[in-house]
């Protein structure tokens, strides 16, 4: 691994904070030595120590944003297990377990568990089927405007295009 500390760097009015080269240096070393490589000579310039402190700091964030959305999906994924065992109990207590089910009944529920996440809805009921049919349907409207929108625009583009090839003609 190359040394980091053996770079001259100037330090004065228009040079260097030390706590930033520090700074880069230790996130440079972690950076490359998570693939297993060697920190690239480079010259330490106030512009290059400023760029690289940017980076480090905006992927620290970035990886401490990370770290916090896995432990909560981890924490998510636990509680949603949890409750699927929980909910596997109370239908296998009233006789409904999934083995004892008809092909049919099973495969019914897992077509409407598939058009519930189709739908991103997080429940089965059926008001939430409507208020996602709904929003899918507001959503179509807004297209078909948008479409109708452009045609208009499209026929007025090719009706210019057409005048334009006329007075073309018309003036040769």
């Amino acid at each position: 691994m190359s040394d980091l500390g053996d770079h001259p760097v100037n330090e004065g009015k228009g040079g260097l904070d030390s706590t930033k080269i520090a700074e880069v240096k230790a996130w440079l070393v972690s950076q490359f030595e998570s693939v297993g490589k060697d920190v690239p000579e480079f010259e330490y310039t106030p512009r290059s120590i400023s760029h690289l402190h940017s980076l480090a700091t905006i992927s620290q964030a970035k990886t401490q944003a990370a770290g916090i959305v896995a432990s909560d999906l981890r924490q998510k994924a636990l509680e949603y297990r949890s409750q699927a065992a929980r909910i596997r109990e109370i239908l296998q207590s009233v006789g409904l377990a999934q083995e004892g089910l008809p092909p049919n009944a099973v495969t019914s529920v897992q077509v409407v568990a598939n058009v519930a996440n189709l739908l991103n809805i997080r429940d089965t009921e059926m008001s939430s089927f409507l208020v996602a049919m709904a929003d899918i349907s507001l959503r179509k409207s807004g297209v078909e405007e948008k479409r109708a929108n452009a045609q208009k625009e499209s026929k007025l583009l090719l009706d210019y295009t057409r005048k334009a090839i006329a007075r073309l003609t018309y003036l040769k």
